[in-house]
Protein backbone atom coordinates (compact mmCIF):
# COMPACT_ATOMS: atom_id res chain seq x y z
CA UNK A 1 0.00 0.00 0.00
CA UNK A 2 1.34 3.38 -1.00
CA UNK A 3 1.43 6.33 1.79
CA UNK A 4 -0.25 9.22 0.08
CA UNK A 5 1.07 12.59 0.72
CA UNK A 6 -1.60 15.12 1.88
CA UNK A 7 -1.66 18.30 -0.03
CA UNK A 8 -2.51 21.96 1.09
CA UNK A 9 -4.89 24.15 -0.84
CA UNK A 10 -3.80 27.92 -1.34
CA UNK A 11 -6.32 30.11 -3.56
CA UNK A 12 -8.47 27.03 -4.35
CA UNK A 13 -5.71 25.26 -5.85
CA UNK A 14 -3.88 21.77 -4.68
CA UNK A 15 -0.07 23.14 -3.63
CA UNK A 16 2.95 20.59 -2.92
CA UNK A 17 4.85 21.78 0.60
CA UNK A 18 8.71 22.40 0.05
CA UNK A 19 8.73 21.60 3.83
CA UNK A 20 11.52 19.50 5.19
CA UNK A 21 9.47 18.41 7.97
CA UNK A 22 6.49 15.70 7.76
CA UNK A 23 4.22 13.74 9.71
CA UNK A 24 2.91 10.05 9.89
CA UNK A 25 -0.82 9.17 10.28
CA UNK A 26 -0.88 5.89 11.81
CA UNK A 27 -3.79 3.76 11.47
CA UNK A 28 -4.02 3.15 15.35
CA UNK A 29 -5.80 -0.29 14.73
CA UNK A 30 -2.56 -1.68 12.50
CA UNK A 31 0.13 0.99 13.11
CA UNK A 32 0.58 1.20 9.47
CA UNK A 33 1.46 4.79 8.09
CA UNK A 34 -1.55 5.69 5.77
CA UNK A 35 -0.85 9.31 5.04
CA UNK A 36 1.69 12.05 5.44
CA UNK A 37 0.96 15.62 6.04
CA UNK A 38 3.68 18.13 5.92
CA UNK A 39 4.48 20.88 8.76
CA UNK A 40 4.05 24.04 6.82
CA UNK A 41 6.81 26.66 6.43
CA UNK A 42 6.17 29.99 7.58
CA UNK A 43 6.03 31.30 3.90
CA UNK A 44 3.23 28.58 3.04
CA UNK A 45 1.48 29.93 5.88
CA UNK A 46 1.82 33.59 4.91
CA UNK A 47 0.78 32.77 1.42
CA UNK A 48 -2.36 31.05 2.65
CA UNK A 49 -3.33 33.45 4.94
CA UNK A 50 -2.87 36.46 2.47
CA UNK A 51 -4.63 34.26 0.02
CA UNK A 52 -7.84 33.99 2.75
CA UNK A 53 -7.94 37.65 3.27
CA UNK A 54 -7.77 37.93 -0.49
CA UNK A 55 -10.78 35.90 -1.24
CA UNK A 56 -12.99 37.28 1.86
CA UNK A 57 -13.06 40.35 -0.01
CA UNK A 58 -15.49 38.85 -2.78
CA UNK A 59 -16.27 36.61 -0.79
CA UNK A 60 -18.26 39.21 1.64
CA UNK A 61 -19.88 40.90 -1.56
CA UNK A 62 -21.61 36.99 -2.30
CA UNK A 63 -25.18 37.48 -1.32
CA UNK A 64 -27.01 35.37 1.53
CA UNK A 65 -28.97 33.00 -0.73
CA UNK A 66 -25.80 32.00 -2.69
CA UNK A 67 -23.45 30.94 0.28
CA UNK A 68 -27.05 29.31 1.44
CA UNK A 69 -26.87 27.46 -1.91
CA UNK A 70 -22.78 26.34 -1.45
CA UNK A 71 -23.64 25.09 1.96
CA UNK A 72 -26.42 23.05 0.39
CA UNK A 73 -24.14 21.75 -2.13
CA UNK A 74 -21.42 20.84 0.80
CA UNK A 75 -24.67 18.84 2.56
CA UNK A 76 -25.42 16.76 -0.36
CA UNK A 77 -21.48 15.76 -0.50
CA UNK A 78 -21.26 14.96 3.04
CA UNK A 79 -24.30 12.88 2.37
CA UNK A 80 -23.41 11.29 -0.62
CA UNK A 81 -19.88 10.26 0.74
CA UNK A 82 -20.20 9.61 4.61
CA UNK A 83 -19.23 6.14 3.76
CA UNK A 84 -15.89 7.21 2.19
CA UNK A 85 -15.56 9.81 4.75
CA UNK A 86 -16.39 7.39 8.16
CA UNK A 87 -13.33 4.79 6.74
CA UNK A 88 -11.30 7.49 6.62
CA UNK A 89 -11.94 8.46 10.59
CA UNK A 90 -11.65 5.02 11.38
CA UNK A 91 -8.50 4.42 9.08
CA UNK A 92 -7.01 8.13 10.90
CA UNK A 93 -8.29 7.93 13.74
CA UNK A 94 -8.98 4.43 15.36
CA UNK A 95 -12.86 4.84 15.75
CA UNK A 96 -15.37 2.18 15.11
CA UNK A 97 -16.74 2.39 11.92
CA UNK A 98 -20.69 3.31 14.14
CA UNK A 99 -18.84 5.62 15.65
CA UNK A 100 -17.18 7.40 12.68
CA UNK A 101 -20.32 7.54 10.76
CA UNK A 102 -21.85 9.32 14.11
CA UNK A 103 -19.11 11.71 13.77
CA UNK A 104 -19.86 12.74 10.27
CA UNK A 105 -23.67 13.09 11.23
CA UNK A 106 -22.45 15.57 13.77
CA UNK A 107 -20.13 17.48 11.28
CA UNK A 108 -23.19 17.25 8.78
CA UNK A 109 -25.48 18.98 11.77
CA UNK A 110 -22.65 22.08 11.97
CA UNK A 111 -23.09 22.36 7.63
CA UNK A 112 -26.68 21.88 8.06
CA UNK A 113 -27.07 25.01 10.57
CA UNK A 114 -24.61 26.96 8.39
CA UNK A 115 -27.13 26.28 5.76
CA UNK A 116 -29.73 28.60 7.41
CA UNK A 117 -27.04 31.33 6.98
CA UNK A 118 -29.59 33.89 5.47
CA UNK A 119 -31.72 33.77 8.64
CA UNK A 120 -28.88 34.10 10.88
CA UNK A 121 -27.48 37.04 8.94
CA UNK A 122 -30.46 38.73 9.53
CA UNK A 123 -30.12 41.91 11.95
CA UNK A 124 -32.52 43.94 14.02
CA UNK A 125 -34.52 47.31 13.41
CA UNK A 126 -35.70 49.49 16.06
CA UNK A 127 -37.67 52.55 14.47
CA UNK A 128 -37.85 55.55 17.13
CA UNK A 129 -36.45 53.62 20.08
CA UNK A 130 -35.52 57.47 21.05
CA UNK A 131 -37.03 60.43 19.81
CA UNK A 132 -35.84 60.19 16.07
CA UNK A 133 -33.60 57.94 16.94
CA UNK A 134 -33.62 53.82 14.81
CA UNK A 135 -30.98 51.46 16.46
CA UNK A 136 -29.92 48.65 13.80
CA UNK A 137 -27.95 45.43 14.27
CA UNK A 138 -25.84 44.00 11.51
CA UNK A 139 -23.90 40.39 11.71
CA UNK A 140 -20.83 40.41 9.47
CA UNK A 141 -18.33 37.78 10.10
CA UNK A 142 -15.22 38.36 12.04
CA UNK A 143 -12.93 41.02 10.09
CA UNK A 144 -16.04 41.93 7.98
CA UNK A 145 -15.22 46.31 8.78
CA UNK A 146 -11.49 45.64 7.42
CA UNK A 147 -9.77 44.58 10.79
CA UNK A 148 -6.75 42.99 10.71
CA UNK A 149 -6.16 40.14 12.79
CA UNK A 150 -3.76 37.20 13.43
CA UNK A 151 -3.71 34.07 14.51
Amino acid sequence: MSVREITMYIDGQPVQSQSQEWRDVVNPATQEVVARVPFCTADEVERAISSSKEAFKEWRKVPLGKRMRIMLKLQALIRDNTAELAALITEEHGKTLPDAEGEVGRGLEVVEHACSITSLQLGELAENAANEVDVYTMHQPLGGRGWDYRL
